[in-house]
């Protein structure tokens, strides 16, 4: 069995550190007709960056990986561009093929250690836009 084989039966997961894609893969999903019973995913992150303009880690954390991404869906106007630091691309990448067969999937907030908080329900389409890993600038 894999690494990554079982699935998390949690109704809410809070996450101090960093989780690969391979943990986010491993959330529970619900089911069409008890979605429900999906994980409420609580991550996080070093820093949120809603917005165009400076980025965040262009002065204040150079080591730190960062990842820009677009969001849409209900609630959401048009589109909104979000950077996260301290949390990968293949985060992103399993959350979208977790939330893949809605109305199943996970609902996630990010959190920073500002206290900047922002909630992605399972609804919301995350595309990747740029990201730097660490050492980058």
């Amino acid at each position: 069995m894999g690494r990554h084989a079982l699935q998390v039966q949690a109704a809410w997961v809070a996450a101090l550190g960093p989780l690969d894609g391979g943990h986010v893969l491993r959330l529970q999903r619900g089911t069409a007709l008890a979605p429900e019973l999906g994980t409420r995913l609580v991550q996080a992150c070093r820093q949120l960056h809603m917005g165009e303009g400076e980025q965040p880690w262009s002065s204040t954390d150079p080591d730190a990986g960062h990842v820009t991404v677009e969001l849409r869906g209900p609630g959401i106007p048009e589109q909104r561009r979000v950077t996260v630091t301290g949390v990968g691309v293949d985060y992103f990448d399993a959350l979208n093929a977790t939330n893949a067969a809605f109305p199943a999937g996970v609902d996630m907030w990010l959190v920073a250690e500002s206290g900047a908080l922002i909630g992605l329900p399972r609804t919301t389409k995350v595309t990747v836009i740029t990201h730097g890993t660490k050492g980058a600038s």
